[in-house]
């Protein structure tokens, strides 16, 4: 299984969510439309072609903190590794040391999510929409991540190490990037974020009911759950 396989299985079963990838270098947002393939979302475009809106409303964000087994952090202040940087402003580094090929680190300060409230709504116009096919998937929720660190290995014993003050580093810890803490070196790494914002997740929603004339109508007491599925499941639509 290739990292991005990888990295997408876990958010999936942690967060019930797709990876948004390549990680920061997307434009995803609510509303969009697209099929899986390959294990990952691909957009085509969003439902407001078929005539849609959708506005959002602020979801529970979540916890952001994941990494492959064998990934580590070591601290070093002074030259020798510690078991925790001082709150003290003396130079420091962390380094983030992959033991196998293919493996990655994740981890944010915080997450924002954005959600469509009235998903029976949108997928009631989905249904009847001329055009829409029963296969699209839609974006119904999306998580950020604020101030990221995301790695990926290309092979065993890679290593990405940032450096800076002590206190600063600390703070990384927690998933804070201060501007002083920079990137010292990199070995064999292939994905790197270090300190950017965006999108990092994606929840997909499938119609389960649907007309392509445009002859369906969804009664509007119709149990969402018959009209819709919130989490289908990962196979390939292409």
């Amino acid at each position: 299984m290739g990292i991005a396989k990888q990295y997408n299985k876990r958010l999936h079963s942690e967060i019930g969510a797709y990876a948004a990838w390549l990680p920061m270098a997307n434009q995803f947002e609510l509303g969009d439309f697209g099929l899986i393939s390959q294990g990952f979302f691909q957009r085509l475009g969003n439902i407001r072609e078929f005539g849609v809106q959708v506005t959002g409303r602020e979801g529970k964000p979540v916890e952001l903190d994941y990494r492959s087994d064998g990934t580590r952090v070591v601290s070093v202040a002074g030259g020798v590794e510690v078991d925790m940087l001082p709150a003290a402003p003396i130079a420091a580094r962390l380094r983030i040391e992959f033991r196998d090929r293919e493996a990655y680190y994740l981890k944010a300060s915080r997450s924002t999510v954005e959600e469509i409230p009235n998903l029976h709504e949108v997928a009631a116009k989905l249904a009847n929409a001329p055009g829409w096919r029963k296969k699209y998937r839609v974006v119904w929720t999306t998580i950020t991540g604020h101030d990221c660190i995301i790695a990926t290995s290309t092979a065993s014993s890679a290593s990405l190490v940032l450096g800076g003050q002590a206190d600063a580093l600390l703070q990384v810890g927690v998933g804070a990037i201060g501007a002083d803490v920079q990137v010292v070196s990199e070995e064999d790494v292939g994905i790197r974020v270090v300190g950017q914002t965006g999108v990092v997740g994606l929840k997909l929603f499938k119609l389960k009911v649907w007309s392509s004339d445009a002859k369906f109508l969804p009664a509007e007491d119709q149990p969402e759950g018959q009209l819709l599925d919130k989490d289908p499941a990962p196979d390939d639509d292409v």
